[in-house]
């Protein structure tokens, strides 16, 4: 009889980790953006050419799927994109031809963002008959991104990487999880009307997601997760063009951005 139980327990955990890898889902919340433009070239005493930080609100779409494919057990696939627009907080500086560096006086002001982030992953569950609690999968994963930045710059760049999802069955009806992704970015390119595309150099790219799966029925579930990110480009080559109405020479300076996305969502489960 106690074997019995035992087993049937593992049958419950299994399935739940099942039930919430099988799954359509919409999550609403906020993303917070940190970005720093780098001075490399000594301009300005604060080693920062701008910085922007703000808050907006952010949709997401997620299917995911937990499957035998081409003969393999476990086969874990996803498609998820998001989409957040809002404002920041710019500090910087004015921009001033006159000056031999161009940088100009200290100036704060709001600004426009509108973000788009996608990616899928391709990977394969390992399940362990000692922990059946426990399910670990390794998977690779391609990313795109695109920012639109005060209406003026537009940022894309596509990311390579792997990653290792790890899922616990707290109970038959709760999982939760830790996302750990490392890769880099490529084809990363800022453009703006009246100069040439600027080409930005590839940088190494870091991911965390932390989630939890609650199933409410057996098919409606409730999801709370929290995501931080961080990507960066290189600089530029110079190009001589038109920028915010002025002409001359400009370049797109490296720059890092950092992202924590928080989401509730309702899924509900294949």
């Amino acid at each position: 009889m106690a074997f019995a139980e035992a087993t049937q327990e593992g049958v419950g955990v299994d399935a739940a980790i099942r039930a919430a890898n099988n799954e359509l889902r919409v999550a609403v919340g906020a993303t917070h953006l940190k970005y720093h433009e780098f001075d490399t070239h000594h301009q300005v005493d604060s080693g920062y050419l701008d910085s922007e930080q703000g808050t907006q609100p952010v949709v997401e779409g997620m299917w995911r799927r937990q499957a035998t494919l081409f003969g393999l057990d476990d086969i874990y696939t996803s498609i998820d994109a998001s989409y957040s627009r809002g404002h920041t907080t710019y500090n910087g500086y004015a921009i001033d031809l006159a000056s031999p560096t161009g940088v100009g006086t200290p100036q704060t002001e709001r600004m426009s963002d509108i973000t788009f982030d996608a990616d899928v992953r391709l990977g394969r569950a390992l399940r362990f008959a000692m922990l059946p609690v426990l399910q670990v999968t390794p998977y690779l994963t391609y990313g795109f991104h695109h920012r639109t930045r005060n209406g003026l710059e537009r940022y894309e760049h596509q990311v390579a990487g792997a990653g290792v999802l790890c899922q616990v069955a707290l109970t038959p009806a709760m999982v939760a999880q830790a996302d750990v992704m490392v890769g880099r970015t490529f084809d990363a390119r800022m453009r703006t009307p009246g100069l040439p595309l600027a080409v930005l150099g590839s940088r190494p790219t870091e991911a965390l997601g932390l989630g939890l799966d609650i199933a409410v029925t057996r098919r409606l579930h409730v999801t709370l997760d929290y995501r931080a990110a961080t990507f960066a480009y290189g600089e530029s080559a110079p190009a001589n063009g038109y920028f915010a109405g002025r002409y001359g020479q400009w370049f797109e300076p490296e720059s890092r951005s950092w992202t924590q996305t928080a989401t509730v969502g309702v899924a509900w489960s294949l």
